[in-house]
This record gives C-alpha cells, structure tokens and sequence, in this order.
C-alpha cells in the first residue's frame, strides 16, 4: 500500500530523519579526514625542514672549509709543498672529502690529494675542460656537480669547485676542486626520528635516491619521482602515503628532500573518528526510525480507526463511533465525527418516521379509493337495499379493520 498514509509519512518522517544524519556524518568524516591531512602534512614538512637544515649546514660546512684553506692559510701564494700539506691535512680532517685538488688558473691541476691513490707530478692531468674548473673560472661563482654515485662503493658524490682569486687584483689564480662524499647525509638521515609508517629520504634532481634509511635501497639504485605539490601520492615505502618536500638548491644543481607517512597510520586517528561517528549515526538512525514509528502509528492509528467507523456509517451502522481519546486535533475530528453520526442517525430515524406515516397515509387513502370502487360496483350489480347496505357495511370492515 504505496499511498497508504501510513506510507507516506513513514517514508518522509524517515527521509527527514535519516538523510540529515547521514549528510552531518559525512561531513564530518570529510573534514576529520582533511584536518587530519593537514595536520600530518605539518608534521612531515617539519621533519623535511630538519633534514635541510642538517644538509644545508653539512654542504656549507665542507664549502667553508674549502674557503678556509684558500682565504686562512693562503694557499694560492705557498710553495707546492705547502699546497700539498694543506690540502692533506683538510683531507685528513674533513673525512666527507675523498680527493682534493689544486688548479692553475689555466685548469692544470697543480696538487691533488685522495684517499684511493697517492698522486705523483706525472699524474697530474688538465682540467680545463670540466665544469668544475671553467664555471667557477669564468663566471667566480661556486660550481656543484649533480651527484654521482662511487662505482665500487655506491655512495653519492658531489663535487665542489671555488674560484682561488687574488685579493688584491681580484685576478684569478686557480680553482680548488672538492669530491665530497653524502654519505655523511645517510647518517643524518639515519639519525632522524620517525614515527610508525614515516620515512625521510632525498632524491637528486634526476629522480635517483641519494640518500634513505635503509642504504640497500640507494645502493640497487632505486628512483622515484617527487610530485609537483605536497599531499596523498603513491609512495616510495607504502601504496599510499601523505607526502611532503622541499628542494635545496646548491648553485645550478638540486636535490629534493622528502617526508612521507604511510596513510593506514596518518589516518588512523580519522578512522576511529569516523567509526565512533558512524557507530552515533547508526544509533541516531535506530533511534529516530523508532521515534518515528511511533509518531507514526500514534497519528495514524486514530485516523485509521475514523476510517473503518466511516466505512461502517456510510454502510448504514449508524450506531458505530470513533473513541476519543485524545484532545489535540484528531482527538477534536473523532467527536465532531461523532456528533455527525449521532445528528445523522437521528435525522435518518425522522425521516423513516415520516416515510412511515406517509406510507400509511397512503395506504388508508389506497384502501377508501378502493371500497369506495367496490361499494360502486355493488351498487351497481346488487338491486335489494337492504342486501346492499350488509354488503357495503362488510367491505368497510374488511378494508379498514373495524
């Protein structure tokens, strides 16, 4: 019974009920959902921000220390072998350092010390037409190579070139070149804590990782490539992360420095949100279902109760009534209702009153028309008057009861 009252007003008190929760419910989830993404994102480019601030400060330590020996110990005016005793005692200090070297102003290389090899004169080679020697050469700026991973050890290696300029001309005397290994990064990296599903890592500007707590995953040569933007991408250590980064820039080159939580634990907290939520929209739907029926059934079950009494009245019980039990409109319909029946019972019992005397009426008349038409035939078909008036006397008894 789709049109039934009942129905209808089950169907809207439900529709009015239900529909509001569920809509408040996923909004709510929807926004638990996005301040817990952001607040995780906060968290990751917090942790991003620590991890370029220990790289940026280890980068311009190394570069620092290359401007120490050229601006301190004067090194483009000392004799080779003072050259040579510098730079050694730089390689010995700075462990980050795997080879140095001294260029001439036209890219001989002049003094050069490693940690692989002990560089004779005849050794020595030119320069002049790598980058690390032309770019600082030509424009005095401070070159970075991109980094470069060591053949037989895997580690990352970046190369720094300084300009070496007379302070008095300004003239150039030569460039000092640096091989320095990141590996001192994985340890920061290493150091870094995280959190459950969390991982940091940089990643050079050609996609390969550089550095990562785990060192196997730099040494397989891994590659990843960093969204356009922070938020939820696939990730490098999990199918879904919330993802954030920052690119440190060294010159013309760049590496980019990322923080990623795996979502099953970034949004963890919104889960149990959403559940208690779900679990209060559910127990809202039960109890507003039930409030509902009851609303319901408390309308509709007097109005059903009017609609059997009508169907009896309109048969012609027009003893049946509607209980009154209540005093609010329907309780006021039900008693109009039944001064209706009571005042139409009484007006149908007038009026078969009436029918009644009428039909009597007529049948009194009917019964005079009709002695009065025998009398006349017997008038007419009987002669003797004293027979006559036995015979008329007799059907007026007969006719009207006498």
């Amino acid at each position: 019974m789709r049109d039934s009252l009942r129905t209808q007003l089950t169907v809207t008190l439900l529709a009015l009920t239900i529909v509001p929760l569920l809509l408040s419910g996923l909004v709510m989830a929807r926004q638990s959902f996005q301040a817990q993404e952001q607040q995780v994102l906060g968290l990751e480019r917090a942790l991003v921000q620590r991890v370029t601030t220990a790289v940026e400060s280890f980068v311009e330590g190394l570069e620092g220390q290359l401007h120490m020996v050229i601006e301190v110990k004067g090194l483009d005016s000392l004799p080779m072998g003072a050259q040579h005793e510098v730079l050694s005692e730089l390689l010995a200090y700075q462990d980050a350092f795997a080879d140095l070297a001294l260029l001439s102003r036209d890219g001989r290389e002049l003094v050069r010390v490693s940690r692989l090899r002990t560089y004779r004169r005849q050794d020595l080679g030119s320069r002049a037409s790598q980058p690390e020697y032309w770019v600082p050469s030509r424009s005095g700026e401070i070159y970075y190579s991109p980094v470069r991973f060591d053949q037989v050890l895997g580690e990352p290696i970046i190369t720094i070139g300084l300009p070496v300029v007379d302070r008095t001309s300004g003239e150039l005397r030569g460039v000092l070149v640096g091989d320095a290994r990141l590996k001192r990064v994985w340890d920061v990296i290493a150091g870094m804590p995280v959190g459950e599903g969390e991982s940091v890592y940089i990643v050079s500007q050609e996609g390969r990782l550089v550095a990562h707590r785990n060192p196997s995953v730099v040494l397989r040569g891994t590659r990843f490539q960093v969204p356009a933007e922070d938020g939820v991408y696939p990730g490098l250590d999990a199918p879904e992360v919330v993802l954030a980064f920052e690119t440190i820039h060294f010159g013309e080159q760049s590496l980019l420095v990322v923080a990623e939580k795996a979502t099953s634990e970034a949004f963890r907290l919104a889960m149990n949100t959403l559940l208690i939520t779900a679990v209060a929209v559910l127990g809202g739907i039960v109890l507003a279902t039930a409030a509902g029926l009851v609303a319901v059934r408390r309308i509709v079950r007097p109005i059903e109760a009017l609609s059997t009494t009508v169907e009896h009245v309109a048969a012609g019980d027009f003893s049946r009534r509607v209980e009154v039990a209540r005093q609010d409109e329907i309780g006021r319909l039900a008693a109009g209702f039944n001064r209706m029946a009571a005042q139409l019972r009484d007006t149908v019992s007038g009026l078969e009153t009436r029918v009644a005397e009428r039909t009597r009426d007529l049948e009194r008349r009917s019964n005079y028309l009709q002695a009065s038409a025998e009398v006349g035939r017997a008038a007419a078909s009987i002669l003797d008057v004293d027979r006559l008036i036995g015979q008329v006397v007799n059907l007026i008894r007969e006719r009207f009861g006498l």
